[in-house]
């Protein structure tokens, strides 16, 4: 993907997956951004980042916001960095109040309108998303770091439709431990 020197996906997006970030977004599942958010930062590629590298966020609209009473990307950036051990840095701000839900694949190509809310970042960032489908999210958040000095920048998101993104290869274990 544009930007992004490297980007890992926990799953293929499906529809078990689909269920459970459904649950996590739009029911008030915030405990399953935390399991999310744990499972990500167990993945072996952040073993092998630089340890200064900083954890962001896609941040989600502001109706989106509105809706749920929360951010789903901030918590899972969170949940990252704390299981992680690693800082989390508010550094993307969103334009427009309206999200890339319900658009179709060439409107969800341009990606949402992100920039800095810094002037200078930190060299090595570590960015979240949820759900990769065209990968324009990830692409728009890198561009905007890229912009105000970040070097390096990764994208890891919980499950990718996309088939650029590296998808961790192991047993879900979601399936087994969570009823919705």
């Amino acid at each position: 993907m544009p930007g992004l020197d490297a980007v890992w996906a926990l799953h293929d997006y499906g529809p078990v997956l689909q269920r459970y970030l459904v649950a996590a977004k739009n029911q008030g599942r915030r405990d399953l951004l935390d399991l999310f958010g744990r499972r990500l930062a167990e993945l072996p590629i952040l073993a092998q980042l630089d340890p200064e590298a900083m954890v962001t966020w896609v941040p989600a609209s502001r109706a989106g916001r509105r809706r749920r009473g929360y951010d789903q990307g901030r918590l899972l950036a969170r949940a990252v960095g704390r299981h992680g051990r690693r800082p989390v840095l508010p550094l993307l701000s969103r334009a427009g109040s309206s999200g890339q839900a319900g658009l179709g694949r060439s409107q969800r190509l341009v990606g949402p309108d992100l920039s800095c809310r810094v002037s200078s970042v930190p060299a090595r960032l570590i960015v979240i998303d949820d759900v990769i489908t065209t990968g324009a999210s990830l692409a728009a958040a890198a561009a905007a770091l890229r912009q105000a000095g970040a070097l390096g920048v990764i994208g890891l998101c919980v499950a990718s439709a996309d088939s650029g993104a590296a998808t961790a290869r192991r047993p879900s274990p979601y399936s087994q431990h969570l009823v919705i």
